[in-house]
Protein backbone atom coordinates (compact mmCIF):
# COMPACT_ATOMS: atom_id res chain seq x y z
CA UNK A 1 0.00 0.00 0.00
CA UNK A 2 1.31 3.44 -0.90
CA UNK A 3 0.08 6.78 0.39
CA UNK A 4 0.44 9.16 -2.55
CA UNK A 5 0.66 12.94 -2.09
CA UNK A 6 1.36 14.37 -5.52
CA UNK A 7 4.62 14.75 -7.48
CA UNK A 8 6.81 12.79 -5.14
CA UNK A 9 9.76 10.60 -4.30
CA UNK A 10 9.37 7.44 -2.26
CA UNK A 11 10.41 7.61 1.37
CA UNK A 12 12.63 4.65 2.21
CA UNK A 13 14.47 3.68 5.41
CA UNK A 14 17.78 4.20 3.64
CA UNK A 15 17.00 7.75 2.45
CA UNK A 16 18.09 10.83 4.35
CA UNK A 17 14.76 12.22 5.43
CA UNK A 18 15.16 15.98 5.68
CA UNK A 19 12.02 17.96 6.54
CA UNK A 20 11.34 21.64 7.14
CA UNK A 21 8.22 21.85 9.33
CA UNK A 22 6.56 25.25 9.10
CA UNK A 23 3.88 26.96 11.15
CA UNK A 24 2.64 30.54 10.94
CA UNK A 25 0.35 33.02 12.65
CA UNK A 26 -1.30 35.58 10.38
CA UNK A 27 -3.44 38.71 10.41
CA UNK A 28 -6.24 36.75 8.75
CA UNK A 29 -7.00 33.74 6.58
CA UNK A 30 -6.56 34.98 3.03
CA UNK A 31 -3.35 36.28 1.44
CA UNK A 32 -5.46 37.22 -1.58
CA UNK A 33 -7.08 39.82 0.69
CA UNK A 34 -3.64 41.08 1.70
CA UNK A 35 -3.43 39.25 5.02
CA UNK A 36 0.16 38.89 6.22
CA UNK A 37 2.38 36.63 8.31
CA UNK A 38 3.00 37.94 11.83
CA UNK A 39 4.90 34.97 13.28
CA UNK A 40 6.72 32.11 11.59
CA UNK A 41 8.51 29.07 12.96
CA UNK A 42 10.50 26.28 11.32
CA UNK A 43 11.47 23.02 13.00
CA UNK A 44 13.98 20.96 11.03
CA UNK A 45 13.73 17.17 11.28
CA UNK A 46 16.50 14.89 10.03
CA UNK A 47 16.11 11.12 10.21
CA UNK A 48 13.37 11.26 12.86
CA UNK A 49 15.26 13.75 15.02
CA UNK A 50 14.72 17.48 15.57
CA UNK A 51 17.94 19.21 14.58
CA UNK A 52 17.01 22.90 14.59
CA UNK A 53 14.29 25.29 15.71
CA UNK A 54 13.73 28.89 14.62
CA UNK A 55 10.93 31.36 15.27
CA UNK A 56 10.40 35.09 14.97
CA UNK A 57 7.62 37.63 15.06
CA UNK A 58 7.15 39.52 11.79
CA UNK A 59 6.02 43.11 11.41
CA UNK A 60 3.15 42.95 8.87
CA UNK A 61 3.19 46.72 8.25
CA UNK A 62 -0.60 46.70 8.62
CA UNK A 63 -3.30 46.04 11.19
CA UNK A 64 -2.41 43.03 13.36
CA UNK A 65 -5.75 41.22 13.03
CA UNK A 66 -7.58 39.35 15.81
CA UNK A 67 -5.27 39.53 18.83
CA UNK A 68 -7.76 37.46 20.83
CA UNK A 69 -7.03 34.54 18.44
CA UNK A 70 -3.26 34.63 17.96
CA UNK A 71 -2.34 36.48 21.15
CA UNK A 72 -0.04 38.95 19.38
CA UNK A 73 -0.48 42.70 19.80
CA UNK A 74 0.72 45.50 17.55
CA UNK A 75 3.01 46.63 20.36
CA UNK A 76 4.79 43.26 20.17
CA UNK A 77 5.58 43.47 16.45
CA UNK A 78 6.67 47.11 16.30
CA UNK A 79 10.33 46.13 16.77
CA UNK A 80 10.05 42.88 14.77
CA UNK A 81 11.64 42.53 11.32
CA UNK A 82 9.47 42.70 8.23
CA UNK A 83 9.26 39.58 6.08
CA UNK A 84 11.88 40.79 3.61
CA UNK A 85 14.46 40.85 6.42
CA UNK A 86 13.81 37.26 7.50
CA UNK A 87 13.22 35.77 4.04
CA UNK A 88 16.88 34.69 3.78
CA UNK A 89 16.74 33.01 7.18
CA UNK A 90 13.61 31.15 6.10
CA UNK A 91 15.19 30.03 2.80
CA UNK A 92 18.25 28.77 4.69
CA UNK A 93 16.05 26.51 6.83
CA UNK A 94 13.84 25.20 4.02
CA UNK A 95 16.36 24.71 1.20
CA UNK A 96 16.76 21.10 0.02
CA UNK A 97 14.12 19.90 2.48
CA UNK A 98 10.60 18.54 2.14
CA UNK A 99 8.24 21.31 3.19
CA UNK A 100 5.78 20.17 5.88
CA UNK A 101 2.79 21.85 7.49
CA UNK A 102 -0.50 20.97 9.14
CA UNK A 103 -3.16 22.17 6.73
CA UNK A 104 -0.18 22.59 4.45
CA UNK A 105 -1.74 24.70 1.71
CA UNK A 106 -2.47 27.44 4.24
CA UNK A 107 1.21 27.68 5.18
CA UNK A 108 2.34 27.35 1.57
CA UNK A 109 -0.01 30.01 0.21
CA UNK A 110 1.23 32.59 2.70
CA UNK A 111 4.91 31.86 2.05
CA UNK A 112 4.30 32.14 -1.69
CA UNK A 113 2.44 35.42 -1.19
CA UNK A 114 5.12 36.96 1.03
CA UNK A 115 7.89 35.94 -1.37
CA UNK A 116 5.80 37.25 -4.26
CA UNK A 117 5.54 40.67 -2.61
CA UNK A 118 9.34 40.73 -2.73
CA UNK A 119 9.30 39.86 -6.45
CA UNK A 120 10.26 36.20 -6.04
CA UNK A 121 8.23 33.31 -7.41
CA UNK A 122 8.37 30.34 -5.04
CA UNK A 123 6.35 27.17 -5.59
CA UNK A 124 5.09 25.79 -2.28
CA UNK A 125 2.29 23.70 -3.74
CA UNK A 126 4.30 20.53 -3.10
CA UNK A 127 3.97 20.46 0.67
CA UNK A 128 3.54 17.42 2.89
CA UNK A 129 0.34 18.07 4.83
CA UNK A 130 0.23 16.20 8.14
CA UNK A 131 -3.55 16.62 8.27
CA UNK A 132 -3.91 14.80 4.94
CA UNK A 133 -1.31 12.21 5.89
CA UNK A 134 -3.05 11.53 9.21
CA UNK A 135 -6.39 10.96 7.50
CA UNK A 136 -4.74 8.69 4.94
CA UNK A 137 -3.34 6.58 7.78
CA UNK A 138 -6.70 6.32 9.54
CA UNK A 139 -6.05 8.84 12.31
CA UNK A 140 -9.22 10.52 13.57
CA UNK A 141 -9.55 14.28 13.76
CA UNK A 142 -8.44 17.14 11.54
CA UNK A 143 -7.04 19.79 13.83
CA UNK A 144 -3.42 19.57 14.95
CA UNK A 145 -4.58 19.13 18.54
CA UNK A 146 -7.01 16.32 17.66
CA UNK A 147 -4.50 14.43 15.51
CA UNK A 148 -1.86 14.59 18.24
CA UNK A 149 -4.33 13.43 20.88
CA UNK A 150 -5.42 10.52 18.68
CA UNK A 151 -1.85 9.25 18.57
CA UNK A 152 -1.27 9.73 22.28
CA UNK A 153 0.94 12.77 21.71
CA UNK A 154 0.71 15.82 23.87
CA UNK A 155 -1.85 17.99 22.09
CA UNK A 156 -1.09 21.65 21.53
CA UNK A 157 -3.97 24.02 22.29
CA UNK A 158 -1.89 27.18 22.19
CA UNK A 159 -1.87 29.63 19.30
CA UNK A 160 1.79 30.31 18.68
CA UNK A 161 3.92 29.32 15.73
CA UNK A 162 6.73 27.52 17.53
CA UNK A 163 4.42 25.35 19.67
CA UNK A 164 2.46 24.42 16.56
CA UNK A 165 5.63 23.66 14.57
CA UNK A 166 6.94 21.46 17.37
CA UNK A 167 3.61 19.63 17.59
CA UNK A 168 3.51 19.20 13.80
CA UNK A 169 7.06 17.80 13.80
CA UNK A 170 6.12 15.34 16.53
CA UNK A 171 3.01 14.35 14.61
CA UNK A 172 5.02 13.86 11.41
CA UNK A 173 7.51 11.53 13.10
CA UNK A 174 4.69 9.55 14.76
CA UNK A 175 2.84 9.18 11.45
CA UNK A 176 5.94 8.02 9.58
CA UNK A 177 6.70 5.53 12.36
CA UNK A 178 3.15 4.22 12.16
CA UNK A 179 3.43 3.83 8.39
CA UNK A 180 6.66 1.82 8.80
CA UNK A 181 5.09 -0.46 11.41
CA UNK A 182 2.09 -1.14 9.20
CA UNK A 183 4.16 -1.65 6.05
CA UNK A 184 2.72 1.41 4.30
CA UNK A 185 4.98 3.13 1.81
CA UNK A 186 4.69 6.90 2.06
CA UNK A 187 5.57 9.04 -0.92
CA UNK A 188 6.45 12.61 -0.13
CA UNK A 189 6.74 15.79 -2.23
CA UNK A 190 10.01 16.72 -3.81
CA UNK A 191 12.34 18.86 -1.75
CA UNK A 192 12.37 22.63 -2.13
CA UNK A 193 15.57 22.72 -4.12
CA UNK A 194 17.88 25.55 -3.20
CA UNK A 195 18.23 26.38 -6.89
CA UNK A 196 14.50 27.15 -7.05
CA UNK A 197 14.56 29.49 -4.05
CA UNK A 198 15.54 33.18 -4.13
CA UNK A 199 19.13 34.09 -3.38
CA UNK A 200 18.56 36.41 -0.43
CA UNK A 201 20.93 37.01 2.44
CA UNK A 202 20.13 35.91 5.98
CA UNK A 203 19.77 38.76 8.46
CA UNK A 204 19.88 36.76 11.67
CA UNK A 205 17.19 39.03 13.09
CA UNK A 206 14.65 37.41 15.38
CA UNK A 207 12.15 38.85 17.83
CA UNK A 208 10.32 36.48 20.14
CA UNK A 209 7.04 36.92 21.96
CA UNK A 210 7.57 38.96 25.10
CA UNK A 211 11.10 40.00 24.14
CA UNK A 212 9.74 42.52 21.64
CA UNK A 213 7.72 44.28 24.30
CA UNK A 214 10.31 46.74 25.52
CA UNK A 215 9.37 47.72 29.06
CA UNK A 216 7.20 50.80 29.00
CA UNK A 217 9.40 53.39 30.63
CA UNK A 218 7.27 55.54 32.88
CA UNK A 219 7.79 58.89 31.22
CA UNK A 220 5.35 60.38 33.72
CA UNK A 221 7.45 59.07 36.59
CA UNK A 222 10.44 60.83 35.02
CA UNK A 223 8.32 63.96 34.78
CA UNK A 224 7.54 63.72 38.51
CA UNK A 225 11.25 63.55 39.26
CA UNK A 226 11.70 66.94 37.59
CA UNK A 227 9.04 68.65 39.70
CA UNK A 228 9.78 70.39 43.01
CA UNK A 229 9.45 68.16 46.06
CA UNK A 230 7.27 70.66 47.93
CA UNK A 231 4.18 72.38 46.57
CA UNK A 232 4.81 75.93 45.40
CA UNK A 233 1.57 77.14 46.88
CA UNK A 234 0.66 74.82 49.74
CA UNK A 235 -1.98 72.12 49.38
CA UNK A 236 -3.08 71.38 45.84
CA UNK A 237 -6.35 73.06 45.01
CA UNK A 238 -9.28 71.26 43.46
CA UNK A 239 -8.87 73.47 40.39
CA UNK A 240 -5.22 72.46 40.07
CA UNK A 241 -6.04 68.76 40.26
CA UNK A 242 -8.87 69.09 37.74
CA UNK A 243 -6.64 71.00 35.34
CA UNK A 244 -3.94 68.36 35.49
CA UNK A 245 -6.34 65.40 35.32
CA UNK A 246 -8.18 66.93 32.38
CA UNK A 247 -4.94 67.12 30.42
CA UNK A 248 -3.96 63.64 31.59
CA UNK A 249 -7.28 62.29 30.24
CA UNK A 250 -6.55 63.67 26.80
CA UNK A 251 -2.84 62.76 26.77
CA UNK A 252 -3.42 59.11 27.69
CA UNK A 253 -6.55 58.38 25.69
CA UNK A 254 -4.49 56.77 22.92
CA UNK A 255 -2.39 54.90 25.52
CA UNK A 256 0.78 56.60 24.35
CA UNK A 257 2.70 59.72 25.28
CA UNK A 258 4.72 62.00 23.04
CA UNK A 259 7.19 64.73 23.98
CA UNK A 260 4.64 67.48 23.41
CA UNK A 261 2.11 65.90 25.79
CA UNK A 262 4.76 65.37 28.45
CA UNK A 263 5.87 68.98 28.15
CA UNK A 264 2.30 70.20 28.47
CA UNK A 265 1.70 68.10 31.60
CA UNK A 266 4.87 69.44 33.18
CA UNK A 267 3.89 73.02 32.34
CA UNK A 268 0.43 72.59 33.90
CA UNK A 269 1.92 71.05 37.04
CA UNK A 270 4.33 73.95 37.50
CA UNK A 271 1.70 76.56 36.58
CA UNK A 272 -0.70 75.25 39.24
CA UNK A 273 1.98 74.73 41.86
CA UNK A 274 1.70 70.94 41.96
CA UNK A 275 4.55 69.23 43.78
CA UNK A 276 6.14 65.94 42.82
CA UNK A 277 4.27 64.27 45.68
CA UNK A 278 0.97 65.82 44.58
CA UNK A 279 1.39 64.63 41.00
CA UNK A 280 2.40 61.15 42.17
CA UNK A 281 -0.77 61.07 44.26
CA UNK A 282 -2.86 62.13 41.26
CA UNK A 283 -1.34 59.34 39.18
CA UNK A 284 -2.09 56.82 41.93
CA UNK A 285 -5.69 57.93 42.25
CA UNK A 286 -6.11 58.04 38.47
CA UNK A 287 -4.88 54.45 38.16
CA UNK A 288 -7.16 53.43 41.03
CA UNK A 289 -10.08 54.89 39.09
CA UNK A 290 -9.20 52.77 36.06
CA UNK A 291 -8.94 49.67 38.25
CA UNK A 292 -12.28 50.43 39.88
CA UNK A 293 -13.96 50.72 36.47
CA UNK A 294 -12.38 47.47 35.26
CA UNK A 295 -13.50 45.63 38.42
CA UNK A 296 -17.02 47.04 38.39
CA UNK A 297 -18.43 43.71 37.22
CA UNK A 298 -16.27 41.69 39.60
CA UNK A 299 -13.87 40.26 37.01
CA UNK A 300 -10.96 41.26 34.81
CA UNK A 301 -10.95 40.29 31.13
CA UNK A 302 -7.72 39.83 29.19
CA UNK A 303 -8.33 43.13 27.41
CA UNK A 304 -8.81 44.91 30.74
CA UNK A 305 -5.62 43.37 32.14
CA UNK A 306 -3.70 44.50 29.07
CA UNK A 307 -5.09 48.01 29.33
CA UNK A 308 -4.28 48.24 33.04
CA UNK A 309 -0.75 46.95 32.40
CA UNK A 310 -0.15 49.64 29.77
CA UNK A 311 -1.64 52.39 31.90
CA UNK A 312 0.13 51.21 35.03
CA UNK A 313 3.45 51.35 33.22
CA UNK A 314 2.76 54.80 31.79
CA UNK A 315 1.62 56.16 35.16
CA UNK A 316 4.32 54.44 37.18
CA UNK A 317 1.75 52.38 39.09
CA UNK A 318 2.61 48.87 40.13
CA UNK A 319 6.38 49.30 39.81
CA UNK A 320 6.99 52.41 41.87
CA UNK A 321 6.75 52.10 45.67
CA UNK A 322 5.67 55.74 45.80
CA UNK A 323 2.50 54.89 43.87
CA UNK A 324 -0.32 53.66 46.08
CA UNK A 325 -2.51 51.47 43.87
CA UNK A 326 -5.14 51.39 46.63
CA UNK A 327 -5.48 55.17 46.62
CA UNK A 328 -8.87 56.90 46.61
CA UNK A 329 -10.00 56.65 42.96
CA UNK A 330 -10.50 59.56 40.60
CA UNK A 331 -13.65 58.86 38.62
CA UNK A 332 -13.13 58.15 34.91
CA UNK A 333 -14.20 61.18 32.90
CA UNK A 334 -17.57 61.19 31.18
CA UNK A 335 -16.73 62.39 27.66
CA UNK A 336 -20.08 61.72 26.04
CA UNK A 337 -20.96 65.40 25.71
CA UNK A 338 -17.51 66.13 24.31
CA UNK A 339 -17.83 63.39 21.69
CA UNK A 340 -21.42 64.03 20.56
CA UNK A 341 -21.58 65.08 16.92
CA UNK A 342 -17.96 64.07 16.20
CA UNK A 343 -17.09 61.84 13.27
CA UNK A 344 -15.45 58.55 14.23
CA UNK A 345 -13.73 55.72 12.42
CA UNK A 346 -12.51 52.37 13.77
CA UNK A 347 -9.37 50.43 12.88
CA UNK A 348 -8.26 46.95 13.86
CA UNK A 349 -10.08 43.86 15.08
CA UNK A 350 -11.82 44.79 18.33
CA UNK A 351 -10.23 43.60 21.57
CA UNK A 352 -13.51 44.16 23.42
CA UNK A 353 -16.71 42.18 23.71
CA UNK A 354 -20.14 42.46 25.29
CA UNK A 355 -21.42 39.43 27.22
CA UNK A 356 -18.63 37.41 25.68
CA UNK A 357 -19.47 38.32 22.08
CA UNK A 358 -16.60 40.17 20.32
CA UNK A 359 -17.58 43.52 18.84
CA UNK A 360 -17.68 43.49 15.07
CA UNK A 361 -17.42 46.68 13.06
CA UNK A 362 -21.18 46.99 12.59
CA UNK A 363 -21.76 46.79 16.36
CA UNK A 364 -19.01 49.31 17.06
CA UNK A 365 -20.54 51.78 14.63
CA UNK A 366 -24.06 51.18 15.99
CA UNK A 367 -22.94 51.85 19.58
CA UNK A 368 -21.08 54.99 18.48
CA UNK A 369 -24.12 56.25 16.58
CA UNK A 370 -26.36 55.60 19.59
CA UNK A 371 -24.01 57.77 21.65
CA UNK A 372 -24.40 60.62 19.16
CA UNK A 373 -21.29 60.19 17.02
CA UNK A 374 -21.16 59.91 13.23
CA UNK A 375 -19.36 56.73 12.06
CA UNK A 376 -17.28 56.94 8.88
CA UNK A 377 -15.60 54.21 6.87
CA UNK A 378 -12.29 55.91 6.14
CA UNK A 379 -9.77 58.46 7.38
CA UNK A 380 -9.82 61.95 5.87
CA UNK A 381 -8.45 65.26 7.06
CA UNK A 382 -11.92 66.08 8.40
CA UNK A 383 -12.19 62.97 10.62
CA UNK A 384 -12.45 63.86 14.32
CA UNK A 385 -11.61 60.55 16.05
CA UNK A 386 -9.88 57.32 15.07
CA UNK A 387 -10.52 54.51 17.55
CA UNK A 388 -7.61 52.07 17.78
CA UNK A 389 -8.06 48.44 18.77
CA UNK A 390 -4.33 48.53 19.54
CA UNK A 391 -2.51 51.76 20.39
CA UNK A 392 0.56 50.66 18.44
CA UNK A 393 -1.42 49.87 15.30
CA UNK A 394 0.41 50.20 11.99
CA UNK A 395 -2.75 49.94 9.90
CA UNK A 396 -3.13 52.22 6.88
CA UNK A 397 -5.85 54.15 8.73
CA UNK A 398 -3.60 54.68 11.76
CA UNK A 399 -0.67 55.86 9.65
CA UNK A 400 -2.86 58.28 7.73
CA UNK A 401 -4.49 59.60 10.93
CA UNK A 402 -1.10 60.28 12.51
CA UNK A 403 -0.03 62.07 9.34
CA UNK A 404 -3.17 64.26 9.48
CA UNK A 405 -2.89 64.88 13.22
CA UNK A 406 -6.27 63.21 13.82
CA UNK A 407 -7.21 62.57 17.44
CA UNK A 408 -6.47 58.94 18.33
CA UNK A 409 -8.37 57.09 21.07
CA UNK A 410 -7.69 53.56 22.35
CA UNK A 411 -10.77 51.38 22.10
CA UNK A 412 -11.18 50.65 25.82
CA UNK A 413 -10.78 54.35 26.62
CA UNK A 414 -13.39 55.19 23.98
CA UNK A 415 -16.06 52.87 25.37
CA UNK A 416 -15.29 53.94 28.93
CA UNK A 417 -15.68 57.58 27.93
CA UNK A 418 -19.06 56.83 26.39
CA UNK A 419 -20.21 54.81 29.39
CA UNK A 420 -20.48 51.61 27.33
CA UNK A 421 -19.54 48.64 29.51
CA UNK A 422 -17.50 46.09 27.59
CA UNK A 423 -15.90 42.85 28.73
Amino acid sequence: MTHWLGRASRLTPQARNAFGVVSIETTGLFPAYHDRIIEIAVVNVDDDRVTDEWVTLVNPERDIGPTRVHGISARQVVAAPTFQFIAGDLVERLADRVLVGHNGRFQGDFIEYEMGRMGHRVDCTQILCTMTLAQGLGVSGRSLYACCESLGLRGNSRHDALSDARATAGLLMALLARARREGIEVEVPEVLARTTLPDVASSGRVVHRGESEAPLVSALAALIDRLPVDALSGESSREAVLAYVGLLDRALEDRRLDAGELGALGDVAVQWGLSANAVASIHARYFAGLRQLALADGQLTDAEREDLAVMGALLGAGNDPAIDVEATPIAVADRRTEFVGKTVCFTGSSVCSIDGVPLDRATQEMLAAEAGLVPLDGVTKKLDLLVLADAASSSGKARKAREYGTRLVAERAFWAALGVHVD
